[in-house]
């Protein structure tokens, strides 16, 4: 998968997220696709993701702010 079509995924998968959560598109988007983009693959091949992996990648994001 070339690296513009695994960015697009995650794009897409991200404003799902989004959507399910009931929020508008963050302002950071770009800092958030960044972000998931390397966990997923730090964490799996870009090949062979899941939607699940990207999930896991946005929990993780969430998981870095502190409160």
């Amino acid at each position: 998968m070339a690296k513009r079509e695994f960015t697009t995924e995650i794009s897409n998968e991200l404003m799902n997220i989004y959507l399910l959560l009931g929020i508008d598109k963050p302002i950071n988007h770009e800092d958030i696709i960044q972000f998931v983009s390397e966990d997923v693959e730090a964490s799996t091949n870009a090949e062979t993701h899941t939607s699940e992996n990207i999930k896991i990648a946005f929990r993780r994001l969430i998981e870095t702010y502190e409160y």
